[in-house]
């Protein structure tokens, strides 16, 4: 289970574009009841996206003495196809919404993404009374399904486990992805930690690219960071119902400042709801300025720590170590907040994600992936998004064979009959005639 830090009020809509800056309403927080905002062309957030930015001007659809239209309620899970079902629009002009938004979504089955996302593309069309509400705050059940990924909640379905008690399971190492602009030193930065967990494994090791790679921390316990940086892939997972990422690091260089990949890969962490740490990278090149660049970020709706807000941000060179520790450990105490737990036991069915897939001649269908709850084990059925197989092989990171992997811990198995596509769920079964 995980217990998610609330987001600073009035920083739901930061890093979007300009026109829709500013219109999400501050939300608050009342435990376990079911949050809604309720939009209206008589608010001043939709007065204010009558007028656009190229000088058009658009009048609402209704005067303000008309009588108020049926309510139409939403939750904030609604995909593409219905929310544009029940706006009466067709699902393109959803999808060119969201494209400004700099949200992808690959068919009209996504999921939108956020109760602020639904409420913006609501909003931009001119709907009246439309209440949306927030599922993850529904019911206490509700709240942890929202953690879990497509497969996991297929197996709380089938298995009648969701009165689980998440509370008594053992802790479970968070997942980190790394995103921001291109030439910001993503790489470099997954090049310095990864030579980190190299050095900290057995001589002569080498960390396989197989997706992700574990780095211990020099304050104990560990984390696990995705190998493949870039905004795209965390949006794609996402929107295939992925909750892969538990903590984000945004990277700007401080020689360059805030770039539009920059605000993309912000928009995406927020739309998600994880928490982030900023890392502001290249210190160590001349011209390096991290002060103007802090400012920058605060300026694009970042609410860092140093100017009042919630989000630290740390200072390193990925070339010369500088700051790494200090970034390994802001990242340690956000992924304690968390306070992420997980079932590791073979009671508990299997449930992860395919992270990459590739067809291999000698060993057909190679899947790398992360399980979110369970032990997964040679001899395993396993069913893996449309396809399914016995595990025949799993593989470590460090390249060492394994027998059996737990929650948090980077995996390649061979054995499927297909190949799935990252982000699928990937779930162990209790028989291959049952997959």
């Amino acid at each position: 289970g995980t217990g998610k830090k609330p987001f600073k009020k009035g920083t739901a809509a930061k890093g979007l574009p300009d026109r829709f800056a500013g219109l999400l309403e501050d939300e608050g927080d009342d435990g376990d009841a079911a949050e809604k905002t309720t939009v209206s062309a008589s608010s001043e957030r939709t007065k204010k996206l009558f007028s656009k930015s190229d000088g058009r001007s658009v009048s609402p659809m209704r005067g303000s003495e008309a009588p108020s239209p049926p309510l139409i309620e939403l939750a904030s899970d609604v995909t593409v196809a219905e929310l544009a079902k029940r706006l009466n629009t067709n699902p393109e002009r959803v999808e060119k919404i969201l494209n400004e938004l700099g949200e992808s979504v690959a068919s009209n089955e996504d999921a939108v993404g956020s109760a602020d996302l639904v409420e913006l593309v609501a909003v931009e069309l001119g709907a009246e009374n439309v209440t949306v509400v927030d599922a993850r705050s529904q019911t206490a059940h509700r709240k942890a399904s929202r953690r879990t990924d497509a497969s996991e909640r297929a197996v709380n379905e089938a298995n009648g486990d969701g009165k689980h008690d998440a509370r008594a399971d053992p802790p479970r190492r968070a997942v980190v992805a790394v995103m921001g602009h291109v030439d910001h030193g993503k790489t470099t930065l997954l090049d310095a930690l990864r030579s980190t967990s190299v050095a900290a494994g057995e001589a002569g090791g080498i960390t396989q690219h197989i997706g992700a790679f574990v780095v211990p921390l020099r304050s104990g316990g560990a984390l696990t960071f995705l190998d493949t940086p870039g905004h795209a892939a965390f949006g794609a997972m996402r929107k295939r119902g992925a909750s892969v990422t538990d903590v984000a690091v945004l990277v700007c260089a401080a020689d360059d400042g805030v770039m539009p990949q920059t605000r993309e890969a912000a928009a995406h962490i927020i739309a998600a709801e994880c928490r982030y740490v900023v890392a502001l990278t290249k210190c160590d090149v001349p011209g390096a300025d991290p002060t103007r660049v802090r400012g920058e970020l605060v300026a694009a709706g970042i609410p860092l720590e140093t100017a009042g807000g919630d989000v630290q941000s740390v200072e390193v060179s990925a070339v010369t170590g500088f700051g790494m520790e200090d970034l390994e450990m802001a990242l340690f105490l956000e992924a304690e907040a968390l306070g992420l737990t997980a079932p590791d036991s073979r009671a508990t069915d299997a449930a992860g994600t395919v992270l990459e897939a590739r067809l291999d001649k000698g060993q057909g269908a190679v899947v790398s992936g992360l399980l979110r709850r369970g032990a997964l084990a040679v001899g395993d059925d396993v069913v893996a998004g449309k396809t399914f197989g016995r595990v025949r092989r799993l593989r470590g990171a460090d390249g060492r064979e394994l027998d059996v992997v737990g929650p948090s811990e980077p995996f390649e198995l061979t054995g499927l009959r297909a190949v799935p596509a990252a982000g699928d769920p990937i779930q162990r079964v209790v028989s291959e005639e049952r997959a």
